[in-house]
């Protein structure tokens, strides 16, 4: 992902490998925007792929079985 690499360690979304050889990583990434107009949910859960971001669907009034658009 662009920006601060996931082996420094400030990053929010890391990956790292410990003494012992295992890898220690983030699993997903969550984007949650508020605003008086609404919430935006978006949602990655491959970190190493920008291509798995995709949006949620928050509104109610939407059938349960269309719950994932992409993001952009």
């Amino acid at each position: 992902m662009p920006g601060c690499p996931g082996t420094t360690p400030r990053a929010l979304v890391m990956r790292r490998r410990l003494p012992d050889g295992r890898v220690f990583a983030s699993l997903s990434v969550t984007l949650v925007a508020l605003a008086e107009e609404g919430l935006r949910y978006d949602f990655c859960p491959q970190p190493d792929d920008p291509a798995t971001w995709h949006e949620i669907d928050t509104s109610w009034s939407t059938p349960a079985d269309r719950v994932r658009r992409p993001r952009g």
